[in-house]
Order: C-alpha cells, then sequence, then structure tokens
C-alpha cells in the first residue's frame, strides 16, 4: 500500500480493501480492477431481478451471478434487467471495477489536464504525496436488487 506524505509517498503493509475510494486506502497509481462480491438470499423463486450499481469510480463496471457474465455498463443508469429464471435461496453476486492508466500514467502536477504531457513539465524539487493529482476510483455505494 502506498500513502501520501510530506515528500511523495510511503510503502505500508496492505490492509483488505474495503467499500469506498481505492486511492484513499492505499492504492492511488493502481490501474487493474477490483471485484466486490456480495451473497444475497431470495425468498422466492424469480424471473425478473433488477441489479442497480450504486455510486462509482472507474471506467467500466461488469456484473457476475454465480459465475455467470451479465455484461458491463459505461453510462448512466447503471443497472442490469436480468429476465431469467432465478432460484429461492443465496446467490453470489459480483461487480468489478475497471480502472485506468490515468492515475498510473498521469500527468499529476497539471492543472492543464487533460493536455500533451511531456517528462520537461516535472517539477524539479519532488512535492508532497498530496499534491499529485489522482483520480478516484472504487465502489463508493452498495448493490441494490429490485424485483
Amino acid at each position: 500500500a502506498v500513502f501520501p506524505v510530506e515528500k511523495g509517498f510511503v510503502i505500508k503493509n496492505p490492509q483488505p480493501l474495503k467499500t469506498g475510494d481505492w486511492t484513499k486506502q492505499g492504492l492511488p497509481f493502481y490501474n487493474e480492477s477490483v471485484k466486490y462480491i456480495a451473497e444475497i438470499e431470495l425468498n422466492e423463486n424469480t424471473e425478473l431481478l433488477n441489479i442497480s450499481i450504486g455510486d462509482w469510480n472507474g471506467s467500466v463496471v461488469t456484473l457476475e451471478i454465480d459465475g455467470e457474465d451479465y455484461g458491463a455498463s459505461l453510462w448512466p443508469p447503471y443497472s442490469f434487467k436480468l429476465k431469467k429464471h432465478f432460484k429461492k435461496g443465496k446467490h453470489t453476486v459480483s461487480v468489478e471495477i475497471i480502472g485506468n492508466l490515468g492515475n498510473l500514467m498521469g500527468p499529476h502536477f497539471s492543472d492543464r489536464y487533460p493536455i500533451v504531457w511531456s517528462w520537461l513539465d516535472a517539477p524539479t524539487i519532488e512535492p508532497r504525496g498530496a499534491e499529485y493529482k489522482i483520480s478516484p476510483y472504487g465502489l463508493e455505494e452498495g448493490i441494490n436488487l429490485f424485483f
């Protein structure tokens, strides 16, 4: 895990991620994806399941139920209308938030973002970690189910 300090960043032991912004949990430069997994229980069989993804930050959000892929959502509303027979009982819901290269590659110090950036624009003195321009990523809210 990487956390901002007076000059740059410090590396600390990683902690399990929670719902919320990855960049504030030690992953400010992480560019891959994080999968959030929850178990739900249906009280009866259903032929229609509406799933709404709460507030999130990233490039794409995907959905799986019991290991079956139900696709991706790129723009609001971040919801999935599933017309399928779901049996009464427990099911595993997986939501994956996919990041991008913005926080890894920068530019980290420009107020003119987005721009064409060069290493010639890099600071001459190592800035405080908090001065890096980092975009938030992660699932801020939970998953909502509607029948």
